[in-house]
């Protein structure tokens, strides 16, 4: 045999013992920590963790502006329904699910570390791109990804809307607040959808 014996673990009350309970307590902490910050279906931030860097970067003077774009799946309901009358409830959610896990992985593939992207909620996605506010590299951004999900997903007919805002700091020294222009965006994502539906 490889092992004759496994190596006993450390009595609790030990040196040891204590050095590797305290081990072993922050790792459950930071595990508790990734869970409640990370959505579990997509593997994305979630909003939580999103609130948390949009105050991060109102308050540094390293960031000088945003922009904010924001996705959802046209008639995602609808679709769910109809996967649910096909299917049976329980695959049809799964092959929901399967559609907001792509969404989530193309918005990934197409972003930077230095962007943040996390699921909002439901079927809708956020990115934040600090410090691109210009509007040739903001228009650049917005239909390379926006071209990727659509060519990702038309096999399945499914299509998505968009709504971007951009804010630039009006004193980079001081803090202000991102969070209008993530409403911002998400109004726009809005009228976006409601001219879809009138054409």
């Amino acid at each position: 045999m490889l092992f004759d014996k496994l190596p006993a673990r450390p009595s609790p009350n030990s040196p040891a013992g204590l050095k590797y309970e305290n081990k072993r307590l922050k790792q459950e902490n930071k595990d508790l920590k990734n869970q409640a910050l990370i959505d579990s279906l997509t593997g994305l931030y979630n909003r939580r963790y999103l609130n948390q860097q949009l105050e991060n970067l109102a308050q540094s003077g390293n960031v000088k502006g945003i922009t904010a774009l924001m996705f959802d799946v046209d008639n995602f309901g609808d679709f769910n329904n109809e996967l649910d009358k096909i299917h049976g409830k329980e695959k049809g959610h799964f092959l929901g699910d399967q559609v907001l896990i792509k969404l989530a992985s193309i918005l990934d593939e197409n972003t930077q570390a230095t962007d943040l992207v996390a699921r909002f909620g439901g079927d809708e996605f956020v990115a934040i791109f600090p410090n691109i506010t210009d509007m040739d590299s903001i228009q650049h951004l917005v239909y390379r990804i926006h071209d990727a999900m659509e060519e990702g997903l038309t096999k399945n007919n499914i299509h998505v809307s968009f709504g971007f805002a951009t804010t630039v700091k009006e004193d980079p020294t001081k803090p202000q607040s991102f969070l209008p222009t993530l409403q911002e965006a998400d109004r726009h994502l809005l009228e976006m959808k409601k001219y879809k539906n009138i054409l």
